[in-house]
């Protein structure tokens, strides 16, 4: 066909003489994928060829002569053309200029015979290509094997890359899977160790129960316990998963075990004749729930209990209620200990038999929670000791109030009722005003309430019922009695009333002027001998303190002076004016006395004029055999209220002062009554 290697297709050879190159896009690689070329250098060079000879044929239109079409074809030619390139052309210009390495592009020379070889350092090489040498014999296969190798290199080079990123995920995956199957053997472990948890627990439940049912003694109660204990107590850390599979917490399964063994143990139990029975026990087991209880979270942290008797025991005012176990220990008391406790008081027990109930109560105090302690004192005790207050009878019980009502106040302190002790001191006020000075039953019977009664209400005990009894006594008493009676009133000295009160009330207005007259007679009998030693006899009677006050001195210098005047054979001064000396004292007689002009100078004494309506209320109620007692009904600021109590009939009645009169509620409303006729307004009052 007449074609030659090297020389261009067509009539003129002016066809190209290179291959169109191609650039081939790696498999599997996206367009455009990291800013990956598709178009060849071969076409690069064309656009460029293109648009310079675009603007050389808008330069030569301007200055040519030649027709438009004729200057097109020219031009389009003339484009072609140039870009056509001979083989000598590009291995001469080769020659020309040398190729560098410096820029770092590996070159691999595949002119020689010998085979292709790496170049790395061109300038001192003696490979490189010169205007001597010899062009190999197929230079058309240069150019292709060139490309070839630019194409393997970066076809290489972005495997390599997308090599490196699948390894770096898959590196990250299994990364991802060995901590996803570290969690799960952990997950399995735990599922393990909660079954195992549950084994146990199921096979400690249903031994108890079976050594429960067959239990005979505590002791083999306690046994049968201790296996769910210890139990309970190793899988208390994981109470909330148990919690979520069983639809219990370990501390609810405590208080179904020990209120089950608290039960068998307290089936036939008389708290009164067994006060400490099951207490050992229990006390054993109130360790393990504590222990067991203790629940700790991630952080080592202690966790505090949530339930529904804390949260009771918050509402009532406790401020920390329990502490790990006691929530479990109170439940378990609730139901199985308090209802037997509570129907043994209400049934079995009375209140002057104190000790035994007071034995049950020390002995299970250290394990009780106050506020179920509180219960049993406020719903239980204290009716029953109130009832008992206002059936006493100080004239027929032979008990002492004292031996049975005193143990209780260390117990129940602030709780003890207002009431019992008006109504104790007006009983013992009723009794003693039958009272002889000359009997030392009532001091016996009052000194132990000295120490429990305030200073107020004690002075005013004294007052109304031991001071008129004294006075009485002194009154009607023979000369011969006389000392006995001053050796029975010091009998009350310092402790239970003053020197000055009994000085002023008594020994002054009372006693002196009998003892000076007895000093007269005994003077005019001419026997100075026996007055002295009667003097002598009452002085040494007197103990100090009362031979202090001012009645006391002024009586005994009075009788002094008698002995004197008589020895130096004068007249006797006037021995029956009652001696009476100002005192601080609240109770002071100041009544006067009858002279020695005839009259009667022991005369009982006139009562003290009340001085105010409310002294006047209390003494007619107290004539009347009334129990007056201030009222906890609410009032306005200007109105008191009372309770008006007869013991006798059970009956009471509300009263109240205004403006200084007295009135009476009767069907919610106030109504004026006369001080005369409180006892048939008590009666007229329905019981309840």
């Amino acid at each position: 066909m007449g074609y030659r290697m090297g020389e261009g297709l067509g009539k003129d050879k002016q066809g190209i003489i290179n291959p169109i190159k191609v650039k081939l896009r790696p498999s599997n690689m996206g367009l455009a994928f990291d800013g990956f070329d598709e178009k060849s250098s071969q076409a690069a060079k064309k656009k460029e060829a293109l648009a310079k000879a675009a603007k050389e044929l808008a330069k030569n239109k301007a200055n040519a002569v030649a027709p438009r079409e004729r200057s097109w074809k020219k031009g389009a030619k003339q484009q072609r053309q140039k870009k056509r390139q001979q083989a000598e052309d590009v291995i001469a210009r080769a020659k020309a200029k040398p190729v560098s390495s410096s820029d770092g592009i590996s070159i691999i020379d595949m002119t020689r015979a010998e085979g292709p070889r790496l170049v790395d350092d061109l300038k001192d090489d003696l490979l490189t290509i010169t205007i001597d040498d010899e062009p190999p014999a197929d230079t058309s296969k240069l150019q292709e094997l060139r490309f070839n190798l630019r194409l393997l290199k970066d076809m290489a080079r972005r495997e390599l890359e997308h090599t490196t990123a699948k390894d770096r995920q898959r590196l990250h995956s299994m990364q991802a899977n060995q901590e996803k199957l570290a969690l799960l053997r952990n997950e399995v472990l735990e599922h393990h160790q909660m079954n195992s948890a549950l084994h146990e627990l199921d096979f400690a439940w249903k031994d108890c129960s079976k050594r429960l049912k067959l239990a005979r003694k505590d002791s083999d109660v306690q046994k049968a316990l201790k296996l769910p204990l210890e139990v309970l107590a190793k899988h208390r850390d994981r109470a909330e998963q148990l919690k979520q599979l069983t639809g219990y917490k370990p501390s609810e399964m405590m208080v179904a075990v020990v209120t089950q063994a608290l039960k068998q143990i307290l089936r036939e139990w008389d708290p009164l004749e067994e006060p400490e029975k099951g207490l050992e026990a229990f006390k054993s087991w109130r360790k393990a729930i504590k222990a067991a209880s203790i629940t700790v979270d991630k952080n080592g942290a202690t966790v505090p209990p949530t339930h529904t008797l804390g949260a009771v025991a918050r509402m009532n005012g406790d401020k920390d209620p329990f502490s790990p176990g006691e929530h479990v220990i109170a439940s378990v008391l609730s139901s199985v200990w308090l209802p037997i406790v509570q129907r043994t008081i209400t049934n079995s027990w009375s209140p002057k038999e104190s000790g035994k109930l007071l034995k049950l109560i020390d002995a299970w105090e250290p394990v009780l929670p106050g506020f179920l302690l509180e219960r049993v004192l406020a719903s239980n005790i204290l009716p029953k000791i109130n009832a008992e207050v206002e059936n006493w009878d100080p004239t027929k019980d032979v008990q002492l109030i004292h031996e049975w009502l005193h143990p209780w106040l260390l117990h129940l302190g602030d709780h003890f009722p207002d009431n019992v002790y008006p109504t104790i001191r007006h009983k013992f006020q009723k009794v003693l005003k039958r009272w002889n000075a000359l009997d030392p039953t009532a001091r016996e019977i009052l000194l132990p309430w000295h120490d429990v009664w305030d200073n107020v209400a004690w002075k005013k005990l004294m007052s109304k019922a031991i001071l008129p009894g004294m006075r009485e006594f002194f009154e009607t008493a023979k000369s011969e009695q006389l000392l006995v009676g001053v050796h029975a009133c010091c009998t009350w000295l310092p402790e239970l009333i003053a020197p000055s009160t009994l000085a002023t009330n008594v020994i002054g207005p009372y006693f002196f002027p009998k003892f000076l007259r007895e000093l007269k007679k005994r003077l005019q009998a001419n026997d100075a001998e026996a007055a002295a030693s009667w003097y002598e006899e009452f002085k040494e009677a007197c103990p100090p303190s009362l031979r202090q006050t001012g009645p006391v001195q002024i009586g005994l210098q009075k009788g002094l002076d008698m002995i004197s005047a008589s020895l130096e054979g004068g007249g006797l001064m006037a021995e029956d004016d009652a001696i009476v000396v100002d005192s601080d004292e609240d109770n002071v007689d100041r009544t006067p006395r009858a002279g020695k002009n005839g009259a009667q100078p022991f005369t009982p004494k006139t009562p003290r004029t009340p001085g105010n309506i409310e002294e006047l209320l209390e003494q007619r109620a107290e004539e009347q055999g009334l129990l007056l007692l201030p009222s906890q009904l609410s009032a306005s600021a200007d109105r008191k209220t009372w309770k008006l109590h007869n013991s006798s009939t059970k009956q009471s009645l509300t009263l109240s002062i205004k403006k200084d009169v007295v009135y009476a509620k009767r069907e919610g409303k106030w109504v004026p009554i006369r001080l005369g006729e409180l006892q048939s307004e008590v009666a007229s009052t329905p019981r309840g």
